[in-house]
């Protein structure tokens, strides 16, 4: 007996599978006079959802195998040679075996279409917010953040082809790029061809917006409004579909990636070996390219998605049908805040658009203002900036699931707050070149990094190792290697390798010093005299944990830390070096502020001209007032005498007292009692 062919296609999603799968709907009578079947059997939404859901169940029990019964009683009496399964759910499958009874029957080929990772996740974060059954309604950094491993997971594809390779083999596998520069035909005919077939037959084509991605602006309003009952969020989401439309025609070529191009870079890179992989060994290809769009240059014109205004609220809601008007006006109270939030930012960025032609240096002055740190995401363990992850190691537990994907941040909510602050203080502070003691991990340095856009950040630190994977990350995939260097297994105090390292990779005075190294006063106290006098005037030094000798559990006898001079002795210091006049002239201190925040301390910078800033020492620029001495024995006996004759004077207005008289009395008649004779 013959075998039957039959073609599963298993997606992936978002790769054009709506369009498929109405295609074959709608062409069934052609394509059965060419001999294939789309079958009945478990079909919905045009699609075999009900069979790709049984493979997501991996027990036997829970097989509907009633259903695969009925599957092949209707590829047997229809005769046909050639059988189409087609659901993106099947790629997502957990077992395979019920097809294994098919296969006995069949030459079982595999079709499944690729999409860029960084496309994929973009597009399947707009439909998991406009699907009935998942309706998010977290921001696209958040999403990835929180489901980081899930969605790496979702877009290696190499593990996703893994379990059909195993079951079916390369020879059995037709890997397809859903991407314009290799869908010369079209996707109609590029899958027709995987099936092979042609496109020389007068087939009905649907229309290929099918199931289009959302505009940006309609996907926040529907973010906002995704608590509303399934029948109203279906009916809210073809409403929007018909807007999503005029405004992406309205605005054809505005750049609507939700993605910044460092961040897509970042995930190309990290699937760049395997893409690599599999054109090689599925594709053939000697070139080992998956896919022909090169990747986005991180320098390219973009604009962050600054979200939802109150006027864009309202355009997108006067569209909808007025029986809306209840939810909207709720959903539009809920939000005032983040719409007031979103056109400061709007205004700002407006404003500095008109000063600024170039995108990129548009993008940097709008993250320098206060808003940048209204835009960090703060959770329980973790802290997110745009598409970059901080576990915060103060809340470090044992639930944490994202691996070592992330930047590891001993930095607390509560003193990121005073930073947003004091920097809200100093909104045309630049800072060009950082010096920073105390890394950890790398993380303080990518997010200041974030904050200053410097041209040169360089961070020493204490421990023996290297930069974590996911620095090294980000720091290749933004091309910062001549921006940011990190020295590990440095000390705070060796003076000579402080230096040493400044004249290396400084050509110009610091404008900015971190020290959140030792926190040890004769440590931190070093490193400042080395440093401060290599900032220019003006320029900054940060002091972190200034106040850990009152913190309680630094107090008790048994802490390592119990016997150490205070952190404060240092700041002291540091206020009596403002007050002292070395410079003679007020106008070019030493030392120009000081301001004191519970987490930090910042030092600026005045303009005193040290003449050898080698041999600066703190103590030289401190004076003090001796402790008060006499200037001669002579006054010394005369403040003696002065107070024993105010003594003798007090001693007879005593003995004149009416109540010195009674006491004597009293005395007297003491002695009587006792037995003695009374003096005269």
């Amino acid at each position: 007996m013959t075998k039957l062919n039959l073609y599963l296609h298993i997606g992936l999603h978002k790769t054009g599978t709506t369009a498929i799968q109405q295609f074959l709907v709608d062409n069934q009578s052609l394509l059965a006079q060419q001999g294939y079947l789309y079958p009945e059997t478990g079909l919905a939404n045009n699609a075999h959802y009900g069979l790709s859901n049984l493979l997501k169940l991996d027990t036997k029990e829970s097989w509907n195998t009633h259903l695969w019964e009925q599957l092949w009683g209707e590829i047997q009496n229809s005769k046909y040679k050639n059988i189409i399964l087609s659901s993106e759910d099947f790629s997502i499958a957990q077992t395979i075996d019920p097809l294994l009874f098919l296969r006995q029957h069949a030459r079982i080929k595999i079709v499944i279409y690729l999409r860029r990772q960084d496309y994929l996740i973009q597009s399947a974060y707009n439909q998991l917010v406009k699907e009935v059954s998942t309706r998010l309604n977290v921001t696209i950094q958040e999403f990835v953040a929180k489901n980081i491993r899930n969605v790496y997971k979702y877009v290696n594809f190499e593990n996703r082809l893994e379990l059909w390779h195993k079951y079916f083999g390369k020879e059995n596998i037709c890997v397809r790029i859903y991407e314009k520069e290799q869908l010369t035909e079209g996707i109609f005919a590029d899958f027709l061809e995987s099936i092979e077939l042609k496109m020389d037959t007068p087939y009905i084509e649907p229309n290929q917006k099918t199931n289009r991605s959302f505009h940006p602006d309609v996907t926040e309003f529907l973010r906002l409004t995704n608590k509303i009952s399934n029948e109203q969020h279906l009916a809210l989401v073809a409403e929007l579909s018909g807007i999503s439309d005029i405004l992406n025609t309205q605005n054809p070529t505005k750049q609507r990636l939700l993605l910044s191009p460092i961040a897509r870079r970042d995930i190309q890179k990290r699937y760049e070996m395997s893409n690599r992989e599999i054109a090689q060994y599925y594709l053939n290809r000697d070139n080992k390219c998956l896919f022909y769009e090169p990747w986005p240059d991180p320098d390219e014109p973009w604009e962050p998605y600054l979200g939802l205004t109150e006027d864009r609220f309202d355009e997108i809601a006067s569209r909808l049908n007025t029986k809306w008007q209840n939810l909207l006006t709720q959903v539009k109270l809920q939000n005032l805040d983040m719409f007031m939030a979103n056109r400061n930012i709007a205004i700002i960025s407006i404003l500095n658009k008109h000063q600024h032609n170039e995108s990129s240096q548009h993008y940097e002055l709008v993250e320098q203002n206060d808003n940048w740190f209204n835009k960090l995401n703060w959770q329980k363990d973790r802290m997110i900036l745009s598409e970059l992850l901080f576990r915060l190691e103060h809340y470090r537990n044992m639930d944490w699931d994202l691996g070592d994907d992330c930047f590891v941040f001993y930095k607390t909510k509560f003193l990121i707050d005073q930073y947003a602050k004091f920097w809200g203080l100093r909104p045309t502070f630049e800072a060009n070149n950082i010096f920073e003691l105390g890394l950890w991990d790398g993380g303080s340095v990518a997010f200041w990094f974030e904050y200053f856009q410097p041209k040169k950040h360089v961070g020493i630190d204490f421990q023996k190792r290297d930069n974590s994977p996911y620095f090294h990350q980000y720091v290749q995939s933004r091309h910062l290697e001549g921006r940011i260097k990190t020295y590990w297994d440095t000390n705070q105090i060796d003076v000579k390798q402080l230096r040493q390292i400044f004249l290396q990779e400084f050509s110009e005075p610091l404008d900015l010093v971190i020290d959140d190294a030792s926190h040890m006063y004769g440590l931190t106290k070093t490193s400042f005299e080395v440093l401060f006098p290599l900032l220019r005037p003006g320029g900054l030094y940060i002091i972190e944990d200034w106040t850990w000798g009152y913190w309680a559990e630094f107090q008790k006898p048994d802490h390592p830390w119990f016997t150490k001079t205070p952190f404060t002795q240092l700041i002291f210091e540091l206020i009596e070096s403002v007050g002292t006049s070395r410079a003679k002239n007020d106008n070019a201190p030493l030392i120009s502020d000081i301001s004191v925040f519970k987490g930090f301390t910042v030092v600026e910078r005045g303009a005193y001209n040290l003449t050898n800033p080698n041999q600066f020492k703190l103590n030289q620029f401190i004076t003090r007032r001796s402790k008060p001495q006499y200037t001669s024995v002579d006054m010394y006996i005369k403040n003696l005498t002065r107070q024993l004759n105010q003594s003798e004077q007090l001693l007879q207005e005593i003995q004149n007292s009416r109540a010195w008289r009674l006491v004597q009395k009293w005395y007297a008649f003491r002695n009587f009692l006792r037995g003695k004779k009374l003096k005269k």
